[in-house]
């Protein structure tokens, strides 16, 4: 195998951890809802056109944000996400 081969396999590798948090629908879902609405929205307002609970857009969101996809800003009382 060739040196450039075994670069372009190594940074394969080091994207399956982002692809992975991609195969998700519910969490492409989010993504694009986020991406129409900006300067963003709360949990609320998520899960009100995900059709999700509340506990389990949030948990997407974690994952999302500690992957680098979304952030969070806090306003007033609730995190307002984009």
């Amino acid at each position: 195998m060739s040196q450039h081969t075994e670069q372009v396999l190594q940074q394969f590798k080091a994207c399956i951890p982002l692809l992975e948090v991609l195969t998700d629908e519910n969490r492409q879902a989010i993504i694009l809802l986020l991406a129409q609405h900006k300067p963003g929205l709360n949990v609320n307002t998520i899960a009100e056109h995900i059709h999700l609970s509340r506990p389990a857009i949030s948990h997407h969101l974690k994952v999302l944000r500690q992957s680098g996809f979304v952030t969070s800003e806090k306003k007033s009382v609730e995190n307002h996400y984009s």
